[in-house]
């Protein structure tokens, strides 16, 4: 079984600059394993016109700011339309997904790279210098899309990130293990994580607004959505745990929107130990 990770996604909306160093270093410092920020131009489902600091700028300068974590970073139509992007149908989306992750591989692995596409077209094309990462850096892919979106896990993925409760990994895991088969790769070998909102409280009624709210961002029932995170007492968290580890999952990487020190600093204290 492979080992059991740890990581922190801190939405770019909700703090300055200074704050997200902070507590990227922290983090480092208390042994989560990976960093994440989330790759949106405007504040998702809250005021757009709330400062948000652009992703990848930020995971180039947070990159000088740590030694150790590893780091990482669309589906919002309204930031689409805003900055005249085309959004396109999903089945066009996972497309251009596809063939860019068939282009950046080539890229990192070849001296000339060559790919023609329905959308991206490369012909002896240069990227130096390749990659330290080796044989790459690893590819992680985020969503929940059974039709369109897990084909291009199985077929590209080191990694998959998805929401959900531990039956809805279980279902899906067992999708992805017949597209493995299907594309001749071990579903094993491909890493599991969840993205999962956490609250360390011995009274759930002090954390009812990150409920609801989590409920509406999702648009499940709140009885549902409670399934979809992590909610409790430091042993409410380990049994929720346990139970998406035995649904498959491997990588937990923690939400904190807004930042929330108190919970990210006893959840290192208390609860990965535990997994270590």
């Amino acid at each position: 079984m492979s080992a059991i990770r740890f990581g922190i996604q801190t939405g770019q909306q909700f703090a300055a600059w200074d704050e997200i160093v902070r507590i990227w270093q922290r983090a480092e410092a208390l042994g989560y394993d990976t960093a994440w920020t989330y790759d949106h131009f405007v504040a998702v489902m809250m005021d757009p016109f709330d400062p948000t600091l652009e992703a990848w700028s930020c995971l180039a300068a947070l990159a000088v700011h740590t030694s150790r974590i590893r780091i990482g970073a669309g589906w919002y139509e309204p930031e689409h339309s805003m900055f005249g992007l085309p959004f396109g149908t999903v089945r066009e989306r996972c497309e251009r997904l596809d063939e860019a992750l068939h282009v950046i591989r080539g890229l990192w692995h070849d001296q000339y790279a060559a790919f023609a596409g329905a959308h991206y077209r490369v012909q002896a094309a240069i990227a130096e210098p390749k990659p330290v990462q080796q044989p790459h850096p690893p590819i992680t892919i985020a969503g929940a899309g059974e039709k369109r979106l897990l084909p291009i896990v199985a077929r590209h993925a080191d990694a998959w990130s998805s929401f959900g409760s531990p039956d809805v990994f279980r279902r899906k895991i067992e999708i992805l293990r017949g597209l493995c088969e299907t594309e001749q790769r071990d579903c094993e070998a491909i890493e599991k994580g969840v993205l999962v909102p956490t609250a360390i409280t011995d009274d759930l009624s002090t954390v009812a607004p990150l409920i609801q709210g989590y409920a509406m961002y999702q648009g499940l029932v709140e009885d549902e959505a409670r399934k979809w995170m992590l909610l409790g007492t430091v042993d409410d968290l380990c049994r929720q745990i346990d139970a998406f580890v035995a649904a498959g999952v491997r990588h937990f990487v923690v939400t904190l929107s807004p930042y929330n020190f108190d919970v990210f600093e006893r959840f290192a204290a208390e609860v990965m130990p535990r997994y270590r």
